[in-house]
C-alpha cells in the first residue's frame, strides 16, 4: 500500500490482515471481513500517525503506542465479534 490510499485485495499485507481478521471473527463473508479489516487498518494507521515523533497531534502521555494498539485492536475485534457488531 501507499500512504493516503485504501488497501486493495491485491495487497499481500492487507490480504493477510483480512485472513487474520476473518479467522479471528469466524466469518467468511468477504464484505464483512473487508469492512472489519479496514477498521483495524484505520486504527493502526491512525495510531501510527499519532505516535510519529514529529507529530504535533501526539497526545501527552502516549508512552507505549504498541500496547495501546494491541488493546485497541483487541477491543475492536471483541466488539465486532458480538452478534450486533457484525
Amino acid at each position: 500500500g501507499h500512504p493516503g490510499t485504501t488497501p486493495s485485495g491485491d495487497d499481500p499485507g492487507f490480504a493477510a490482515l483480512e485472513r487474520a481478521v476473518g479467522q479471528y471473527l469466524g466469518i467468511t463473508d468477504r464484505a464483512k471481513v473487508r469492512s472489519a479489516a479496514l477498521l483495524v487498518f484505520a486504527l493502526t494507521h491512525g495510531l501510527a500517525s499519532l505516535a510519529t515523533p514529529d507529530s504535533i497531534a501526539t497526545p501527552g502521555g502516549l508512552t507505549d503506542p504498541e500496547d495501546l494498539l494491541d488493546r485497541g485492536v483487541e477491543a475492536l475485534l471483541r466488539g465486532l465479534s458480538m452478534p450486533s457488531g457484525r
